[in-house]
């Protein structure tokens, strides 16, 4: 079996031959490997693979395969029998190019259409679409699809994409002859062939957008998230949208360290209106310039003052009281800082100018900072900035920690229990 798929060695699943040696790996999943996720690495030791030979022979009874060394090659030709493509760096016997390979990176249409019988029966036939973008217009050929590297990051950056040779032949196919689509996102970001790319009439794109595709099902998608800021524009998936937002707009660092992550804002002045609100931002005008000088608490913000503008220097002292806030939110000490809105910190959505949030981005990239922030030269604020955003990763740490804790005593609280004994039996111990 193959160690990636786990299918059986046979029909289009036929190992590869390989130069170090671990031939326990399909062609197919080659192919995935080395076309889509441009790797041509050995899925097992890693080691870098330029060629590999499709093996035209099934393992015997032993598992015992011809080895990559026992092929006779003369540079990218093998002689008779044989189609190298030097895009992927795969040499393929004749026969299973032209039954599997060359079907995968075909632009054929895909669409099956159900018509009535001509016997006088009117039972429904199944009648495969034999459209087909031309012999030499192989799916390796399309340029806007076969990108790598610095082509693939100015695709990505391009709002205004569009597919164009024999791909866009086959989109505009399936649009006048069939009145359906390939979801753009999908042939743009997902790692598949174009010919297992589902072909959407307009009710099904709509559905596999929102992650309602029956077709979907069991697949672990569940749709293109929207940007709320910039609608209808959506994103491949949560990391692609987490990406936008952070290059796009404004994230508030305060609330992120108050156990508030994702809060996101359109533009800067949406973001400073936030600040003025529910935080407090300093309102000398230089500070207003620099941006982003804003503060979680009331002692914070009176020692900046203090200490950066000379405000309540002639006491030397920060006067510390406990204020209540009038019946509409108004700070009484603080007169810079707006009423706070009823019924909530985020009352009004993204059309009224106020929070997005969107779904948490799990892994590597779950704190990624904003690229779109102004470098910092103030060392003192910098350095604050700085053990803010600790303190929030610090919190979501420990969030993280109590939450694994407390799923673990509920599925042994007897553990808990004997924990507690210990601990009171070492208590009296030490005493």
């Amino acid at each position: 079996r193959c160690l990636v798929c786990h299918h059986k060695f046979s029909g289009e699943n036929v190992p590869a031959a390989l130069p170090c040696g671990h031939d326990s790996t399909c062609a197919i999943c080659h192919l995935r490997l080395r076309h889509l996720h441009d790797d041509r690495a050995c899925p097992v030791c890693r080691s870098p693979n330029e060629d590999i030979v499709v093996s035209d022979m099934v393992p015997d009874a032993d598992g015992n395969l011809k080895a990559y060394e026992e092929y006779e090659r003369w540079g990218a030709d093998m002689g008779p029998g044989w189609t190298y493509r030097e895009e992927v760096g795969v040499f393929f016997p004749d026969a299973y190019w032209g039954a599997h390979a060359a079907q995968l990176f075909g632009l054929g249409c895909g669409v099956i259409e159900k018509t009535r019988g001509g016997d006088g029966s009117g039972a429904p036939v199944c009648t495969p679409c034999t459209w087909e973008a031309s012999s030499s217009a192989l799916y390796f050929d399309a340029p806007a699809r076969t990108g790598t590297g610095a082509q693939n990051e100015a695709d990505e950056a391009n709002d205004n994409w569009r597919p164009t040779g024999p791909l866009r032949g086959l989109v505009d196919h399936l649009r006048t002859s069939h009145g359906r689509q390939l979801c753009t996102l999908c042939v743009r970001f997902r790692r598949d062939f174009v010919c297992h790319l589902p072909r959407l009439n307009p009710r099904e794109h709509h559905e596999h957008l929102s992650g309602k595709y029956a077709g979907d099902a069991g697949s672990g998608f569940r749709g293109h998230p929207m940007c709320e800021f910039c609608r209808p524009k959506r994103f491949y998936d949560i990391g692609k949208l987490h990406e936008h937002l952070n290059k796009e707009h404004y994230k508030c660092h305060v609330c992120e360290k108050a156990g508030l992550p994702n809060q996101f804002f359109k533009d800067y002045d949406r973001l400073e209106a936030h600040f003025r609100s529910e935080h407090f931002l300093c309102p000398d005008p230089s500070c207003l310039a620099a941006r982003f000088v804003v503060f979680e608490n009331e002692i914070d913000f009176r020692a900046h003052r203090m200490a950066v503008h000379g405000a309540g220097a002639d006491t030397g002292r920060i006067q510390i009281s406990f204020q209540v806030r009038g019946s509409r939110g108004q700070h009484p000490d603080n007169p810079d800082r707006p009423p706070t809105l009823e019924g909530g910190d985020f009352a009004h959505g993204p059309d009224g100018g106020h929070v997005f949030v969107p779904e948490a981005l799990e892994g590597p990239g779950e704190n990624a900072e904003q690229e779109n922030e102004p470098l910092i030269t103030d060392p003192v604020h910098a350095a604050r900035t700085a053990a803010m955003r600790e303190a929030a990763a610090q919190r979501r740490r420990e969030q993280g920690e109590d939450a694994e804790r407390e799923e673990e005593e509920r599925a042994f609280p007897s553990l808990g229990e004997a924990n507690a004994a210990v601990a009171a039996s070492a208590g009296g111990w030490a005493g």
